[in-house]
């Protein structure tokens, strides 16, 4: 039976302190500013997207070309939820952002350890890309929170001979 140290529980409670204020850094950086621009092109065609049969958004989903199609689905899920302000809308982008910090920290963590999870947490949360494409109608954030999650299971799997 390992005995646990009494550091490794201070170091631990201090990690999940730290992740916790990335994490509500990542939010305030994402939110805060979420209506200091108007709506791109790119986002009103997003919107006009969401609002298409349900048949047309499920045959966009093998469309050739098409740019988003499981997004505009979510997104319609959305709109029944939330409604359809432009806050409402960049919203989902903002959560899925936030999301995709723990994520980066949990897989990191898994991979290279705990500080360099944390680092690489605090980089994603206040990187100007990750923020600036967190306040738009658009799947961006989706994809980086969908890959690492598609990679921790697999990094997981692996371990355990999964698969």
């Amino acid at each position: 039976m390992a005995i646990d140290h009494p550091d490794q529980h201070k170091v631990s409670a201090l990690y999940d302190r730290v992740i916790v204020g990335l994490l509500w850094i990542g939010f305030c950086a994402r939110a805060l500013p979420i209506l200091s621009q108007g709506l791109w092109r790119d986002e009103v065609d997003q919107w006009r997207f969401a609002y298409f049969t349900l048949d047309e958004l499920l045959g966009n989903l093998t469309r050739p070309g098409w740019n988003g199609p499981l997004y505009s689905l979510l997104l319609r899920a959305w709109i029944t939820i939330t409604g359809d302000t432009v806050y409402s809308m960049r919203y989902l982008s903002v959560l899925f952002g936030v999301l995709s910090i723990s994520d980066v920290y949990v897989l990191s963590r898994l991979l290279i350890g705990r500080q360099r999870a944390a680092t690489a947490a605090l980089l994603v949360a206040v990187s100007p890309y990750m923020v600036w494409y967190a306040q738009e109608i658009k799947m961006y954030t989706w994809v980086p929170f969908l890959v690492m999650l598609a990679l921790y299971g697999t990094v997981r799997g692996a371990a355990t001979g999964c698969g």
